[in-house]
C-alpha cells in the first residue's frame, strides 16, 4: 500500500517552443576579454569587544608592522590582540571600472577571533588577480557588517578602485562569443543568426540597395568550437567611423535575437529542498520501476505511470520515449514522496533511462 505523501515541488523551466520566444545572445553569452577580476588582501579589523585573535602571534606581528609604519615602535610582546583579528579581505572587481569607483568587500577571519561584530577593518591593499601581481588594484578600509557567521562580514561599497587591468576584446580585427554553456550546436546556430541579421550590414555599409535584396549576405561569424564563435570586425566599425564604433558593433552582436536555442536536457536536484528543476527537452525511455513497495512501468505508448502486474507484461523493447514530467506528474498522483522520487530519478539515471545530465546539489 502507498501512502500518501505531498507532491514533490516540481519547477519545469518553461521554454516555448523554438520560435515562439526569442533569445539574445547576450542572455546566453559573453565577449571574450570581459571578464571579473579577484581581489584579494591581508589585513586587521580594530575595535572588537574582546572577540579578537588573543595572544594570536598572526595578528600581533601585523599590528607591530602597522605600528610602525605610523613611527609608533612597540614591541611585540606589548602588543594584546583580543580586540584585533587578523584578515582575508576578498573583492569582485568587475569589468569596465574606473579608478575611484566602489566595490563591495568580503572579510573573513584566518586566527582565533570568534566574531568580527563591532569591528572596522584598517585601510588594507587589494591585489590580484594572481598571487604574483604586486599591482594594488584597490583598498578596502571600514566598519564591517555581521550576517548569520559571525567571523565573516562585509562591508558593502568598502573598497575604492585605485586602478584598473587592461579590457581587451577586440583581437586581430574579431571578436570572440563565449557561450555560457557550451555547445556545438547552440554555437552554430548563433553564428548562422549573426550571419543573417541584415541590421549589422546596413549599420555598417549604410542602407545600401544590395542589403535589402533577398540573398544571402557575406559572413563574418563562424563557429570555432563548442563554447567560442568568432565574428570579423567589418572594417567601418574597426576604424571607428563616426557613428559607428566598435562599442555599437558589440551592441548590435549582443542583440541578434536566436530563434532556437537548443540546449541540453539537464535536470537539477536539490536533496535538501526536495526540489527538481528541469527543462522540457529531458525524456526517459522505457523502465520497469521497483521502489520500496512500489511498482511502475513507464511503456513507449502515450499515458501516465502505472502499476503493473506481472514481470512478463512489461515490453522493454519499446524504443519511444516520455518526456520526465509525464512520468513526475504520474509518480505525484500515486502518492510518491519528494526523498522517493529524487531516489527514483537518480536511479533511473543509473540504468540508462533519463536521457540528460542529472545534476545533484547539497
Amino acid at each position: 500500500m502507498i501512502r500518501k505523501a505531498f507532491p514533490i515541488l516540481v519547477l519545469l523551466i518553461v521554454l516555448l517552443a523554438p520560435g515562439a520566444v526569442a533569445q539574445r545572445v547576450k542572455d546566453i553569452a559573453t565577449i571574450q576579454g570581459v571578464r571579473n577580476n579577484h581581489l584579494k588582501g591581508f589585513g586587521l579589523v580594530v575595535g572588537l569587544p574582546g572577540t579578537g585573535d588573543g595572544d594570536s602571534l598572526l595578528a600581533r606581528k601585523p599590528m607591530v608592522s602597522m605600528l610602525e609604519r605610523l613611527n609608533l615602535a612597540v614591541p611585540l610582546e606589548g602588543i594584546a590582540t583580543k580586540n584585533v583579528a587578523v584578515v582575508m579581505v576578498t573583492a569582485v572587481l568587475p569589468p569596465f571600472q574606473r579608478p575611484g569607483g566602489q566595490i563591495d568587500v568580503s572579510v573573513h577571519s584566518i586566527a582565533d577571533a570568534s566574531s568580527l561584530r563591532g569591528g572596522t577593518l584598517l585601510p588594507t591593499p587589494l591585489q590580484g588577480p594572481g598571487f604574483r601581481d604586486p599591482t594594488v588594484y584597490a583598498v578596502a578600509q571600514g566598519p564591517v557588517s555581521i550576517g548569520q557567521i559571525p567571523t565573516t562580514a562585509r562591508i558593502p561599497n568598502g573598497g575604492i578602485v585605485e586602478t584598473v587591468p587592461p579590457t581587451e576584446f577586440f583581437t586581430r580585427d574579431a571578436i570572440y562569443i563565449l557561450l555560457d554553456h557550451p555547445d556545438f550546436t547552440v554555437a552554430k546556430e548563433v553564428a548562422k543568426e549573426i550571419n543573417e541579421d541584415r541590421k549589422l550590414f546596413q549599420a555598417s555599409e549604410g542602407d545600401l540597395p544590395e542589403y535589402d535584396r533577398p540573398g544571402p549576405l557575406p559572413p563574418i561569424a563562424e563557429p570555432v568550437d563548442a563554447a567560442t564563435v568568432k565574428v570579423v570586425v567589418p572594417e567601418k566599425f574597426a576604424q571607428g567611423d563616426p557613428g559607428r564604433t566598435l562599442v555599437h558593433f558589440v551592441s548590435l552582436i549582443e542583440q541578434v535575437s536566436l530563434s532556437a536555442v537548443d540546449n541540453e536536457a539537464t535536470v537539477v536536484i536539490n536533496e535538501n529542498t526536495g526540489t527538481v528543476l528541469f527543462n522540457p527537452w529531458v525524456r526517459v525511455s522505457p523502465v520497469l520501476i521497483t521502489h520500496n513497495n512500489l511498482q511502475l512501468r513507464i511503456p513507449g505508448a502515450p499515458g501516465v505511470p502505472e502499476r503493473v502486474m506481472p514481470l512478463g507484461e512489461v515490453d522493454l523493447t519499446n524504443d519511444v520515449t516520455r518526456p520526465l514530467q509525464e512520468i513526475i506528474d504520474g509518480l505525484n498522483a500515486l502518492g510518491v514522496g519528494p526523498k522517493d522520487l529524487i531516489d527514483i530519478i537518480k536511479a533511473m539515471k543509473e540504468a540508462g533511462a533519463i536521457q540528460a545530465k542529472v545534476v545533484v546539489i547539497n
